[in-house]
């Protein structure tokens, strides 16, 4: 599960940087457009320019419009060179989309496999729950109704730990003490380390070799 935590986690920020990086060249893009649009209007001063200087009638004249051309030309040549600069921004923004996108849908894919797979295998971990179940309730239908009631109360008490088994002379093998009948070696006693205690107590029992 952790797993498909976390594959949704880098999906999740591979798609926000994404978007952030396609927001951004699409800034670049108007800003570029923008300065194209300068330009053509840098381009069109000249030419009012150049028809000035054809229809001028003095040097004062020739000299503002000769001015004007120069002083537009240079603007020209600043906006060119931040178009060139947008333009390779552009390329290389696109391209690192492109890059990103692809390690997007990987990761994507990869989530909605590993999602597959755990959703099967919690199908076949509900099927066998339902079958322990069912096979509970059929052993509780067997087992004597006092002993369930005294197991029940303990288990619950005890936050659903197991209970330390009874040995053959009726005292618990966990806290040692006698347990009153009915009780018997079916039943049990307290929760804690059963099995531990149980096989220490057997091992106790057993003739030295």
């Amino acid at each position: 599960m952790s797993n498909v935590v976390e594959f949704r986690e880098a999906v999740g920020q591979l798609a926000t940087d994404l978007d952030a990086q396609k927001a951004a060249l699409e800034e670049t893009r108007k800003l570029r457009r923008s300065h194209e649009q300068d330009l053509k209007l840098k381009q069109e001063v000249i030419g009012r320019a150049k028809s000035k200087l054809a229809n001028v009638t003095n040097h004062r004249e020739f000299s503002a419009a000769e001015r004007e051309v120069e002083s537009a030309r240079r603007d020209i040549s600043m906006i060119e060179e931040q178009i060139i600069q947008l333009l390779e921004g552009e390329d290389a923004a696109s391209k690192a989309i492109e890059e990103r996108q692809e390690r997007l849908d990987k990761l994507e894919a990869d989530a909605a496999e590993q999602i597959e797979v755990i959703e099967k295998e919690a199908a076949v971990f509900d099927e066998r729950m339902g079958e322990i179940k069912l096979a509970r309730e059929r052993l509780v239908g067997e087992i004597d109704r006092s002993l369930l009631a005294r197991y029940e109360r303990i288990s619950s008490a005890k936050k659903g730990s197991a209970m330390a088994a009874i040995d053959d002379d009726g005292n618990c093998t966990l806290c040692r003490m006698k347990v009153p009948p009915p009780a018997t070696a079916a039943s049990g006693c307290c929760t804690g380390l059963a099995s531990w205690k149980m096989n220490r107590w057997r091992r106790s029992r057993s003739p030295p070799r």
